[in-house]
């Protein structure tokens, strides 16, 4: 019987087997939706298309690896499900830095370009105000 995760239009489908180790290891399908996540938003990127896009592959084919050396797998070790948490958690990171309020830093750079302005036509003013 086929399952499928989905998120956003994307899907994952997999046998029985992979939804027993989905629910054996739920940080594996943490990481498999992070993924899928990334690489929606980075998709629509309008600059360096070409870095994001090579980006998301580099994702999909890091976590698509996870999941297929878990595949055959009863029981995950100790040290592959360190590794997925790890994988998940550096995963999380880059869906902070995707989803980061871009907006803020944009109106921090204008309040900062609007202080040196207003301080440049301060110091003119200055210089102005002088006699020669």
């Amino acid at each position: 019987m086929q399952q499928s995760i989905s998120y956003h239009g994307f899907s994952l489908t997999g046998t029985e087997n992979t939804r027993r180790l989905q629910d054996q290891f739920p940080p594996l399908v943490g990481a498999a939706v992070k993924a899928l996540y990334i690489s929606e938003r980075a998709l629509t990127f309008k600059s360096n298309r070409k870095h994001w896009a090579d980006f998301v592959q580099f994702i999909q084919e890091g976590v698509s690896g996870v999941i297929m050396s878990l595949y055959g797998a009863r029981e995950p070790s100790p040290s592959v499900k360190l590794n997925t948490w790890m994988l998940l958690e550096a995963l999380a990171k880059v869906e902070t830095e995707i989803d980061a309020p871009w907006d803020v830093k944009v109106f921090r750079r204008i309040r900062s370009i609007r202080s040196s302005i207003d301080r440049g036509n301060e110091e003119a003013c200055h210089w102005r105000a002088e006699p020669v």
